[in-house]
């Protein structure tokens, strides 16, 4: 089985081996949102020092944050980088090409609107909104800008993810109608250096789980009906939420069930499980190196055949060093790509939008004793 999907990813290989021949002139890249936890990089960072590692087009310019140990952290790592405790000081002073949004997410669409003001390339962490009142905003900032706009949704950029979306291509999965994906990631040892995400709502953060599935059929979302366990792990701790559990609805009736925590017990490999069921299969995953199938289209294949096939995308094999299973590398690949040469952003703001929309109105509804509610889009 695992030939189907080698064989139909040859042609790519060879076309993203051409792209790569793209020469390319030094972007100037900043970064806002360093976060240093426990001695080490946090996402912003991470991103940032990889991109000035792994791409010879890339200049490390500057960096922000208002953590002092942020700042000298990448100032002994990274002497070369100027430090900024302003945001909009470093953005008209740096004369940056992109910058990544590596803040909490209560920041990314008002960082992103004043880079894209300049003119400057965003490449912004998920979810791209933290309010609905932000969307319009940044939709006429996006507009408006010479530079493009990228959703750094790693997990769209995921091997197994490109998998799934062959396998929906040649007819064995038909038509999805029913998935349930779960992103269960206990982040209690990160409270304190990044204290946000302890009274943060986790359906909020949706995108991890969501993204992916939206590139499997065109339409939105429509309703979401959600229910909030409150805090029982951390008891006597105000705003606390546990696990969340979205149930979402389309205009066709498919349906997408959604768990969401930041607080758990859950000790497996994988903090993600996935499951999606189609009109002629099923496609999914519980481990981060293995997924299952079985389709009513090929002989042998009516029982669950496991697959080896994992984040890391086998198209790419030089980003198997960088973070999230090599997903990182491709993010940062593709966007830098997409600033050098002018082409389209590779995830764009409204695909961002429709993995990040969903996650603020399921709020709203667990705020609402799990009312069902009508998510609202911008088109």
């Amino acid at each position: 089985m695992n030939l189907l999907w080698y064989v139909s990813a040859k042609q790519e290989l060879k076309e993203i081996a051409t792209e790569r021949n793209v020469v390319m002139d030094k972007i100037k890249l900043g970064l806002v949102g360093v976060g240093v936890y426990k001695g080490s990089y946090g996402r912003g960072g991470g991103l940032f020092t990889m991109a000035g590692k792994n791409f010879e087009q890339v200049k490390l310019t500057a960096a922000c944050d208002i953590n002092p140990v942020s700042l000298g952290y990448i100032k002994k790592n990274c002497p070369e980088v100027e430090a900024f405790t302003d945001y909009r000081e470093m953005l008209d002073k740096a004369a940056l090409d992109a910058v990544i949004i590596g803040t909490p997410a209560i920041k990314h669409a008002e960082f992103s609107i004043a880079a894209l003001q300049r003119d400057i390339s965003v490449l912004s962490e998920i979810p791209v909104v933290y309010k609905d009142e932000e969307v319009g905003p940044l939709l006429e900032a996006e507009r408006d800008s010479e530079a493009i706009f990228m959703t750094a949704a790693n997990p769209n950029f995921a091997g197994r993810l490109h998998d799934l979306q062959r396998v929906k291509e040649l007819g064995l999965l038909g038509e999805p109608n029913y998935m349930e994906v779960d992103y269960m990631h206990d982040l209690r040892y990160n409270f304190q250096d990044a204290p946000w995400r302890a009274e943060y709502e986790p359906i909020h953060y949706c995108t991890h789980s969501l993204g992916p599935l939206l590139t499997l059929f065109e339409e939105d979302l429509e309703y979401v009906t959600c229910f909030d366990t409150g805090g029982w792990l951390e008891s006597g701790k105000p705003n606390r939420h546990d696990i969340m559990t979205a149930l979402f609805r389309t205009k066709s009736n498919r349906v997408v069930k959604l768990t969401v925590s930041f607080i758990n017990n859950f000790k497996r490999k994988d903090a993600h499980r996935c499951i999606v069921h189609g009109t002629k299969g099923v496609y999914g995953w519980e481990d981060p190196d293995k997924t299952f199938f079985n389709t009513t289209e090929l002989p042998g294949a009516h029982i669950p055949v496991e697959l080896h096939s994992s984040r890391f995308d086998i198209r790419y094999p030089q980003s198997a060093s960088a973070g999230h299973g090599g997903m990182d590398y491709v993010v940062m690949d593709a966007f830098l790509k997409a600033v050098a040469t002018g082409r389209p952003s590779p995830l764009s703001l409204r695909e961002g939008l429709r993995m990040s929309l969903p996650g603020i109105y399921a709020a709203k509804s667990a705020r609402c004793g799990g009312e069902l509610t009508k998510i609202k889009y911008p088109w």
